[in-house]
């Protein structure tokens, strides 16, 4: 599991179960830490695209920032 979503979810108050090697292989969320979780999604990638604004940076750029951040191919 990539590093930045692991730390907003147990930010959100996400519980994580690990299994061999400390690998993460579960994610326990109520509903309500559900609708945090992605409201701070959210937040992060409207956070980058502020930034990628002020840089004067192309869509291009603020989309690989946002795919390398969370670990998305």
């Amino acid at each position: 599991m990539n590093e930045r979503i692991k730390d907003i979810a147990v930010a959100a108050g996400a519980k994580l179960n690990e299994g061999f090697y400390g690998q993460i292989c579960g994610i326990l969320m109520s509903p309500a830490e559900l609708e945090k979780f992605s409201e701070s999604l959210i937040q992060e990638c409207l956070l980058k695209i502020n930034g990628a604004k002020i840089r004067n940076e192309s869509y291009a750029e603020l989309i690989e920032r946002i795919k390398e951040d969370f670990g998305v191919e």
